[in-house]
């Protein structure tokens, strides 16, 4: 969703989804830049889930980069 958070490397700072920029690299699970080649917004309603972790980190991988479940950091 928009409002989740994504870890962007290249400007050592968490940011939400939507203010992504395509030439963002993210962080990998390796530690590895992950480049955003293209955006694409998705409309209308899709089935989205939300983690809830254990411990002090919320931090944690999906689909090949870090992200954060808490929406205010």
């Amino acid at each position: 969703t928009e409002n989740h958070r994504i870890y962007v490397k290249s400007k050592s700072a968490w940011l939400r989804a939507d203010q992504l920029s395509v030439g963002d690299e993210l962080l990998g699970p390796n530690g590895e830049p992950v480049t955003v080649n293209s955006i694409e917004k998705v409309e209308g309603v899709n089935d989205v889930y939300n983690l809830s972790l254990r411990g002090e980190s919320h931090n944690f991988f999906t689909e090949r980069i870090l992200v954060h479940n808490i929406w205010k950091i």
